[in-house]
């Protein structure tokens, strides 16, 4: 929400990954497999099944480090300083 309240150049670099170049990376690979998926094996091993701790911890770093380089490679296209 950040992006979208701040300048031209924020909103431009927003657009990037709420319906441009980076919605398909953002959406599945930060949102599903980075934060939605590990809930659901984490609530899975809450009801007794037998996940390894290693997948959702992983899952969640790699989440985590995708969504870096998208908002930086984001911010890079829109290009705030030129």
């Amino acid at each position: 929400m950040d992006f979208l309240a701040g300048p031209e150049v924020q909103i431009e670099a927003a657009g990037l990954f709420l319906g441009g170049k980076f919605t398909f990376i953002f959406w599945i690979v930060v949102v599903g497999l980075g934060i939605i998926l590990p809930g659901v094996l984490e609530i899975m091993e809450l009801r007794g099944k037998k996940i390894s701790i290693y997948i959702p911890a992983l899952l969640i770093l790699i989440g985590g480090l995708i969504f870096r380089f998208v908002i930086v490679e984001a911010g890079q296209l829109t290009g705030y300083l030129n």
